[in-house]
């Protein structure tokens, strides 16, 4: 995606889901949202080797105060990707569109 389409795509979301990196710096675009979806909140997917860092639920608090929940993953595989327990993700988004 370009820079342009990333930011369409973050200013259109009400709920911002992203693995722990730089991507999920966005969440600081949140607060310059001009959409009608407003900002419900921010979902971070933290691997087991980053579950100290707190770098994007500051982020989050520095973004209008936007509610921030953390779910980590399991550990990574011989290809470096994580898993992600689906039912896990749905509750943190359900709790966040309460």
């Amino acid at each position: 995606m370009t820079m342009q389409q990333q930011i369409r795509a973050v200013s259109d979301s009400s709920i911002l889901v992203g693995m722990h990196g730089a991507g999920l710096s966005h969440v600081l675009l949140k607060t310059i949202d001009g959409s009608e979806s407003g900002n419900r909140g921010v979902v971070e997917i933290v691997p087991p080797s980053h579950s100290s860092s707190k770098h994007f639920e500051y982020l989050a608090q520095m973004a209008d105060a936007l509610p921030y929940l953390r779910i980590t993953c399991g550990s990574a595989n011989r290809n470096n990707e994580h898993y992600v327990d689906p039912i896990k993700l749905v509750e943190a988004v359900e709790r966040l569109l309460k």
